[in-house]
């Protein structure tokens, strides 16, 4: 536990949050520490561990260093199948697709994206759907197939008017 006034926060949420807040403020040089995972993971906080995974990565990703976001997409991936934990799976999803989006890989960008969005729709979590609907348009757009890409964004208007204001809260993704 991170001691603060009369209050006490767990360690790997502090961590968690703090990767978060690192990344929103544009501090994308923090330092990565698998320890921190391997941590989490022996108490059974999955959720802190992936979270703390995602947005490590995908600092990684916003300053350009693919290979070490490469790593934490496999440990994202691992940890998905070993645990059976669907955030973990959409943290992969995510960060797998924006990589080969930047690595200029959209066949597999494309399959990962429809993968998610798949098991989305299983889980019936239409707010994560309109995140993959935004990276199948990119997608869709980068290769030159701007019916498909038309399409997605109906489908993602479509989504957004079902849902309604709670529809913001993936954009921070």
């Amino acid at each position: 536990f991170v001691a603060h006034g009369e209050s006490s926060v767990p360690r790997n949420f502090y961590r968690f949050i703090k990767s978060l807040h690192n990344c929103l403020t544009g501090k994308w040089h923090h330092r990565f520490n698998e320890r921190h995972v391997e941590e989490a993971l022996a108490i059974g906080e999955v959720a802190y561990a992936a979270g703390y995974l995602f947005w490590s990565g995908y600092a990684r990703l916003e300053r350009g260093d693919f290979d070490e976001a490469q790593k934490i997409v496999d440990r994202l991936d691992e940890i998905g199948k070993r645990y059976n934990y669907a955030h973990s799976n959409f943290y992969y999803y995510s960060l797998a697709s924006k990589l080969f989006i930047n690595t200029n890989a959209l066949a597999k960008a494309e399959a990962c994206v429809d993968a998610a969005i798949h098991q989305l729709v299983a889980y019936g979590l239409d707010m994560r759907r309109i995140e993959f609907y935004g990276l199948k348009m990119k997608t869709s757009i980068l290769q030159n197939d701007l019916k498909a890409a038309q399409k997605i964004v109906i489908k993602g208007d479509d989504l957004i008017s079902k849902i309604g204001k709670k529809s913001i809260l993936p954009n921070y993704y």
